[in-house]
């Protein structure tokens, strides 16, 4: 499981912090306003 924190992100292994960084920099450019909240989790 990836988890995305504000300021950290806790992966299990190497591919999913690949996909993790994909995922941030997808909120970070289309959706900006979702970093005000806490953190996400992803199944």
């Amino acid at each position: 499981m990836i988890q995305v924190y504000t300021n950290y992100v806790a992966c299990d292994t190497y591919e999913e912090a690949i996909v993790a960084q994909g995922i941030i920099v997808n909120e970070i450019v289309f959706h900006p306003q979702d970093l005000q909240r806490s953190w996400h989790v992803f199944s």
